[in-house]
């Protein structure tokens, strides 16, 4: 750590730092939670990065995020049992 930012002597793809990954960061045995790249450029044949903390907000557009990916999928559901049940009525007719 060099300041607020993290240097690696070898290069890092973009890869490394999605969500997924960012998702539960651990620092010298300390687990973070979940952070978010601020910067990532190439120096002295490495890699220089700056991660932070997420905000309340950006905390809680996240579990909103989630809370609708569970309504969708309550609702997609609903969906199929509902075509199931009209299947099973057209069947009777």
């Amino acid at each position: 750590m060099n300041g607020t930012e993290y240097e690696s002597s070898t290069p890092i793809g973009d890869n490394v730092f999605t969500d997924d990954n960012l998702s539960q960061v651990v620092i010298n045995g300390v687990d973070q939670g979940k952070m978010v790249l601020v910067s990532k450029y190439p120096y002295n044949g490495g890699t220089r990065f700056c991660i932070r903390q997420q905000t309340d907000e950006e905390k809680l557009i996240d579990t909103l995020k989630s809370e609708n990916a569970n309504l969708n999928q309550q609702l997609t559901d609903t969906q199929v049992a509902l075509c199931d049940v009209y299947e099973m009525i057209a069947g009777l007719m």
